[in-house]
């Protein structure tokens, strides 16, 4: 299996984002926004049953994610699916750069210096 990550613009100011890993997949889609020199991309929530991963500041030394940051599309909803998930942009923002976004993990928790997300064309 091919694994890699996909961020795709469309000329309707909406964005799809797809990531495959070994053993599972995650996506979003939502509208894209551009302020000054960054580009805001905010998710719509999908109407079927997923477990949400926030788009969010994590520290480098930390990979474990705390029952608080996982919860599901839908309240309701009986039992997602254990390898497809749903990743929610909420006013995350990317600094353009020719043509690279970046953007910087800035959590005031973290002990270290910022990490960088670098996505290209």
């Amino acid at each position: 299996m091919q694994t890699g990550e996909v961020l795709i613009f469309n000329t309707d100011k909406t964005f799809t984002y797809k990531s495959v890993g070994h053993i599972a997949e995650s996506f979003s889609h939502g509208n894209w926004n551009i302020r000054e020199d960054s580009l805001i991309l905010n998710s719509i929530m999908p109407n079927e049953c997923f477990y949400v991963f926030p788009f969010i500041e994590k520290c480098k030394s930390s990979h474990a994610l705390t029952d608080e940051l996982i919860y599901k599309t839908n309240l309701e909803c009986e039992s997602p699916a254990s390898n497809k998930f749903f990743i929610e942009f909420k006013n995350s923002k990317f600094l353009i750069k020719k043509d690279s976004l970046i953007h910087f993990l800035a959590n005031k928790n973290c002990e270290e210096v910022p990490e960088k997300i670098i996505l290209h064309r």
